[in-house]
């Protein structure tokens, strides 16, 4: 519990200044704006998180998320109610090979 508290205790709000930079930086690039989506938003929070506009993520995550929220029973789904447990478990068997190009060894 104590490391939670010790966790807790060192998180320090973003830094709005890194944001904006962030944020300018993302408006200057040769794109449509916004067309990155949440990414650019995802992506403005971590240079506040980190302080920087060089963000270095070393270990790299890929959570799946699933859920019934009674589609089923509404008769809206095409599969199954028994199906979201299944591929849950394929998506994260899966998951070290989600972000492989193919043709490509291992993660990309």
């Amino acid at each position: 519990m104590q490391l939670l508290k010790d966790t807790i205790e060192a998180i320090q709000p973003p830094e709005a200044a890194v944001a904006a930079a962030a944020r300018e930086r993302l408006r200057q690039q040769a794109r449509p704006a916004g067309s990155l989506g949440i990414l650019e938003d995802i992506g403005v929070r971590l240079a506040g998180i980190f302080g920087t506009l060089d963000v270095r993520l070393q270990e790299k995550v890929v959570i799946t998320c699933a859920g019934d929220h009674g589609i089923c029973a509404e008769g809206i789904s095409l599969f199954p109610q028994d199906v979201t447990p299944r591929w849950s478990t394929i998506f994260s068997m899966a998951a070290p090979r989600s972000t492989s190009w193919p043709g490509m060894p291992g993660p990309a």
